[in-house]
């Protein structure tokens, strides 16, 4: 970014930061409850217009993925699910005019396969009505993808997560670049992952300096402070991968594709590490839900799994790593 939108990204950011700290967070357990945010914080979130980062000026800050990106982490810090509930319209319509579609819902699985008719499966839905743009190269048959049953999921609750039915008719045709599109896509769940991951580390050291056990803060045993340290190395480095990933998408890089598979493989290893240890700290403390930790971990594990298979990925990934 040139230096003018690196000054207006941080000034939105700061705006993302109170509103994830000091709206979201208070409510994230209500919005487990009902699977989805309150009335009332949808109003609130729709006059920050945080959802309007990618749009470009006068209606918009014309910030792009980047932007999208960094704002969603950045209110997945107060809570992933909600994060993920308040700017899905913001990153479909995003996807959608990138990629020439309508988009009601994203499935995020591998772009070069489409799913057979009859198959279920689980996304974020902007509605429990409408159309979703499954990915896929140009050229390919997709059936229309239906909206059925809610469902009962372990994490991203306040999400608003919906079974989807593949049916046989009515096709849609792909996109004339699916990769480029999935680079952008894929964002979505690793910033939720990320995220997630910041949080519950957040919350984790906090306990650890104020917690004592014979005497000492928590944070003094290097049984506890070391898996914090290692988990906090990981998220950095899951983030610089993805900030790499950005930069060669944005440049047209050949290499920038490769760079995406990294950062998502990254983004998962460090997310479920950080909630697993950020859980451990808090020993027993950490399963129940008065702490919000083991929330932020089960949120992080279900914006992995809206990837897809992480053997496929990592696949992908091999071949190019070792032709």
């Amino acid at each position: 970014m040139e230096e003018g939108q690196d000054e207006l990204l941080a000034s939105v950011l700061e705006l993302a930061r109170d509103f994830a700290e000091g709206t979201l967070r208070p409510v994230n357990r209500q919005a487990e409850r009902e699977m989805g945010p309150p009335e009332a914080l949808r109003k609130d979130f729709a006059k920050t217009g945080l959802d309007t980062v990618a749009l470009t000026e006068p209606s918009g800050a014309g910030l792009g993925a980047a932007g999208l990106f960094a704002v969603t982490k950045t209110l997945a810090e107060g809570d992933p699910g909600l994060a993920a509930a308040l700017m899905a319209p913001a990153w479909l319509d995003h996807l959608g005019a990138i990629g020439g579609q309508e988009v009601a819902a994203l499935v995020l699985d591998p772009v070069w396969q489409a799913p057979s008719a009859g198959a279920q499966v689980m996304a974020l839905a902007r509605s429990q009505a409408g159309r979703a743009l499954y990915l896929a190269p140009d050229g390919a048959a997709l059936g229309p993808i239906r909206v059925g049953g809610s469902a009962q999921p372990v994490g991203l609750a306040a999400a608003g997560l919906a079974c989807l039915e593949v049916g046989e008719t009515d096709s849609l045709p792909g996109t004339s670049d699916a990769p480029a599109l999935w680079r952008e896509a894929v964002l979505w769940p690793i910033s939720l992952m990320l995220g997630a991951g910041q949080a519950a580390l957040a919350a984790a050291i906090g306990y650890a300096l104020t917690r004592k056990a014979f005497g000492q803060p928590l944070s003094a045993y290097q049984g506890v402070s070391f898996p914090l340290a290692d988990a906090a190395t990981w998220l950095e480095a899951a983030e610089a991968l993805t900030e790499r990933a950005l930069f060669l998408h944005g440049s047209g890089n050949a290499d920038a594709h490769e760079a995406m598979l990294q950062a998502l493989l990254a983004s998962r290893q460090a997310s479920f590490k950080a909630g697993d240890e950020s859980v451990q700290t808090l020993g027993g403390a950490g399963f129940v839900s008065e702490f919000p930790v083991e929330l932020w971990f089960r949120d992080a594990v279900a914006a992995g799994a809206l990837t897809g298979q992480t053997d496929h990925y990592t696949l992908l990934l091999s071949r190019g790593v070792v032709s």
